[in-house]
């Protein structure tokens, strides 16, 4: 059985989000910093995350040329979701509207590995079982 690891970028107050609810300050401007989590990030070999994270995350990483892109999209993803494979649907409009997307950070392109957002994993069953499978 394979570890399964919590990497999270939060505070030292303890918030995720700063006060207008954003969370661009975790890949912040410490380039030594960025290197590090980047390096972390390829570590993984599965991306999990609940149904809300995905769909604020899909719209945004296939298109994205930040350093932390690459790892976001090339690794698969498993999604928590009640909603089962329709999650899915709503990552894929998202992934045919890309080309309005360019500029601040973005490309007008999908990335290497933009399709997979589209192919993730939806686990929907009982979580503890989800995760040993």
């Amino acid at each position: 059985m394979r570890d399964l690891i919590l990497k999270m970028s939060i505070s030292v107050d303890g918030f995720v989000s700063d006060l207008d609810g954003r969370n661009t300050w975790m890949f912040g401007a410490d380039q030594e910093a960025k290197a590090w989590a980047v390096d972390y990030i390829w570590n993984a070999s599965l991306h999990i995350m609940g149904s809300r994270s995905f769909l604020a995350m899909a719209p945004f990483w296939p298109t994205s040329t930040m350093a932390f892109a690459p790892p976001m999209n090339q690794i698969p993803k498993a999604v928590f979701s009640r909603q089962g494979a329709d999650i899915l649907g709503k990552a894929k409009v998202a992934l045919d509207d890309l080309g309005a997307k360019a500029g601040n950070g973005q490309s007008a392109e999908p990335q290497p590995g933009a399709e997979s957002w589209a192919k993730a994993y939806v686990a929907s069953g009982d979580p503890a079982e989800e995760s040993r499978r």
